[in-house]
Order: structure tokens, then C-alpha cells, then sequence
């Protein structure tokens, strides 16, 4: 349950100019006349959709409905299941160089919709060992867990969760292929979304999720909530998910479902209504929903799913007999920190708090349990190979030489 959204109408501000796209279609005579008697009456804000309502563009004209304030309007015209796809040409994937509409019309479908697929930009050569070595790191995880009484494993930690029945996230290795640049630091993914969120974004979790054959459909739900739920104001993303295909997804083998819209703020007096969708779920959900429509992120291989974490979404049940593994990466604007999805380690003597008290010193007692740590393994006579701490906090480049960096360090 529960929602977001925002209303349709009304005005929250136009954009930026549509451009040489913008532009309506001729109409007879009689249109015109009928046009100009109705434009007298309209008020600012009804005169501005209707010029957003000629432009050609698709993508510049429901980024100009979103900003206008007519977001249902904006995810009805612009998510569709053929325009959840953005597909780089077969120069810009030779070059390895995104061109500028490329770009544009993923960072307005991901706007808009909340969630877009970038087509085949992880090449064939990374992709392929990047399969092959997931596939090694879910079977030595999956081998380790004890299945609990219906044969399902039961577990949560630091490196590894549950995430319903027959799926599972484990978290990557931070070696290659995993590492590799095509994966981390793709030149198609990486200018979509630093439009959606600045350039100053940290990676958050890395791992890798699957479901098994015979997985059931995922219950509904979003990664993360608004920032200000009570403001009735939409934000942009503070927070947006990249799923990598390892494998062709297919329809049987249960791809992610999103809700387009779902990821906007509910207006501030605006109470959700119940949604009943074709499997009989039902959501609360806000004005800018379309009921009942559903984007299925089927993907070939190399492409990636980018979405807002706000989104409500959910797992379809695999059935199929392959298991589906999907690259998870999240990737956050640097001042805000997910405690939702993966556990922080913290001290024993943490349980015996107060329950305000563990919200309060949180953060504070696994930075003490980290630092227990450092002081036992040095002890022992470990050496952890720490950073010297010779660089810039807010740019991360290198303030001390090359030489002696350690002695310089602060």
C-alpha cells in the first residue's frame, strides 16, 4: 500500500524550450475559429498546456506536461511499454559515446515515467564473463544457506538477504569483472544520471539478485520512500536503481514490473485510492497513476533498467527453468543514506538500548564497532592497509605527491 503522486492541471512551472520539435498540426478553418473563442476564456495556466499539447517531440512534450503540473496526463502519454525503451544506434554503441538525444530522451522517460531501459549498452565482450562469474558467486552463496522448514532459506545480513520466496541479493566482489568500467561507469548510463541527480552521486549497494525457477510474483513495493512525505511537493530522484541483464529477460522468466507514475509525490491534501490490477492486487495510489497500467522490463542481454527507487514495482513470478540474475546497483545523490535494505554491523551491548536510543546512536555505534575492530586486528598483528586520507573530502582528487603521501596525510 501506499502511494505517491501528484495531481494532473494546475501549474508547478514550465521547463526549458521544446525547441525545433515543438509545434502542433494544421487544423481546418473551423477548428481555428473554435480554438481562438476557447483561448479567450482560458486562464495562464490552460493556455500553457495547450501549446505543450502541440509539440511534436514526445519526450520534450511530456517532460513539459510533468513540469506544467499535468503529471497524469504526462505518464499516460509517455509510458508506454515501446517507449520504456531507449535504444542507443549501432554508431554510438561502436563509439562508445551516448549522442545528446540518446541521453535526453532516457533521462525524460526515467523523469516521467520513473523508470526507463537503456537497450545493449554493456558490450557482448564484459557481458559475457560478467554472466559466467555471477553465476560462480550465486552458486557458492546458495550453497552455503541452510534451508529453513519449507525449504526456502531464511537469512538476512550484511552480504546477503532474502528478498522473498526463492529470490535472493548477494553483494558483488569488488574485483573484475564486476569492477569493470563498461559496468560501473558506463558512458551511456552515467550522463542520464547525472541530469536526474548532479554529478556528485556515490554507488550504495552492489550485488547481484535472483530469482529461481518456480519464484513467485514479488509483493509490491517501492526501495525507498519520499523524502518529505507531508510537503506535497515532488522532489527530483535522490536515488535511482540500475539493473543489469545478464541474460536475455524473457516474459517467463518473470521480469520486473513497474507502476509509471508511482514514483511522484501525492499533492499535499490528496488522500490515495485503492487500484485493482488484473491479478487482483490492489495499490493505494495517487492522480498520477493511470490506472492500471504496468510497464514489464523485458531486456536482452546488456541492456539496463534504470529506475527511480520511489517507484513501486515488483518481481513476476519466474516460470520458466533458468534462474534470473540481474547486476543490482544503486546509486545516490552523496548526502543521503539508504537504512532500509541492507543492515549496518552494530555492538552487542546496541540490543539492551531503548528503542529511541538505537535510532539515536545508530550511526555512532558502528562507527565504535568498526573502530573495535580496527584496534583487535592490530593487536593480532594485522594490518588492514588503510588510506593515507590524502585527497580533497569534496572532489576526492589528490592533494598530497605521489611520494610520502602517508607522512602528509591529515
Amino acid at each position: 500500500g501506499g502511494g505517491s503522486g501528484s495531481g494532473g492541471g494546475g501549474g508547478r512551472g514550465g521547463g526549458r524550450g521544446g525547441g525545433d520539435d515543438e509545434g502542433g498540426e494544421e487544423g481546418d478553418e473551423g477548428d481555428d475559429a473554435d480554438a481562438e473563442a476557447d483561448a479567450e476564456f482560458e486562464t495562464p495556466e490552460q493556455a500553457e498546456l495547450r501549446r505543450i499539447r502541440g509539440i511534436k517531440n514526445p519526450y520534450i512534450r511530456g517532460v513539459k506536461l510533468f513540469e506544467a503540473g499535468a503529471v497524469a496526463e504526462a505518464v499516460e502519454f509517455l509510458c508506454t511499454q515501446e517507449r520504456l525503451h531507449v535504444a542507443p544506434r549501432p554508431k554510438e554503441l561502436k563509439a562508445g559515446k551516448p549522442a545528446f538525444k540518446t541521453v535526453a530522451r532516457a533521462a525524460a522517460t526515467l523523469k516521467v515515467c520513473g523508470v526507463v531501459i537503456v537497450d545493449g549498452v554493456i558490450p557482448a565482450a564484459v557481458a559475457g564473463p560478467l554472466a559466467a562469474k555471477a553465476d560462480a558467486v550465486i552458486d557458492q552463496r546458495l550453497a552455503g544457506v541452510d534451508p529453513g522448514a519449507d525449504g526456502h532459506a531464511t537469512f538476512e545480513g550484511t552480504t546477503a538477504a532474502k528478498r522473498g520466496e526463492s529470490r535472493y541479493e548477494f553483494a558483488n566482489p569488488l574485483e573484475a569483472p564486476f569492477t569493470d568500467d563498461a559496468v560501473v561507469q558506463n558512458a551511456f548510463l552515467g550522463p542520464v544520471l547525472r541530469r536526474t541527480m548532479g554529478p556528485r552521486i556515490e554507488m550504495d549497494t552492489f550485488s547481484t539478485v535472483v530469482s529461481l525457477p518456480g519464484a513467485p510474483a514479488q509483493h509490491w513495493h517501492a526501495d525507498a520512500g519520499q523524502l518529505f512525505p507531508r510537503a506535497g511537493l515532488h522532489l527530483p530522484a535522490h536515488g535511482v536503481v540500475a539493473f543489469a541483464a545478464l541474460a536475455n529477460v524473457t516474459r517467463d522468466m518473470g521480469p520486473t514490473e513497474f507502476v509509471p507514475g508511482s514514483h511522484v509525490q501525492c499533492g499535499k491534501d490528496e488522500k490515495p485510492s485503492p487500484v485493482q490490477y488484473d491479478d487482483g492486487s490492489v495499490l493505494d495510489l495517487c492522480k498520477a497513476v493511470p490506472g492500471n497500467r504496468l510497464l514489464i522490463a523485458e531486456a536482452p542481454r546488456g541492456s539496463v533498467v534504470l529506475f527511480d527507487f520511489r517507484i513501486f514495482h515488483r518481481g513476476g513470478p519466474n516460470t520458466s527453468d533458468r534462474r534470473r540474475a540481474l547486476l543490482y546497483s544503486t546509486y545516490l545523490r552523496e548526502w543521503y543514506t539508504d537504512r532500509v535494505n541492507f543492515h549496518q554491523q552494530l555492538s552487542a551491548s546496541f540490543d539492551a538500548l531503548s528503542p529511541a536510543r538505537r535510532k539515536l546512536f545508530s550511526r555512532l555505534d558502528h562507527r565504535n564497532y568498526v573502530s573495535g575492530l580496527q584496534q583487535r586486528l592490530a593487536a593480532a598483528g594485522g594490518d588492514l592497509k588503510e588510506s593515507a586520507y590524502a585527497f580533497n573530502a569534496y572532489s576526492f582528487e589528490d592533494t598530497a605527491p605521489a611520494a610520502g603521501a602517508a607522512d602528509t596525510a591529515q
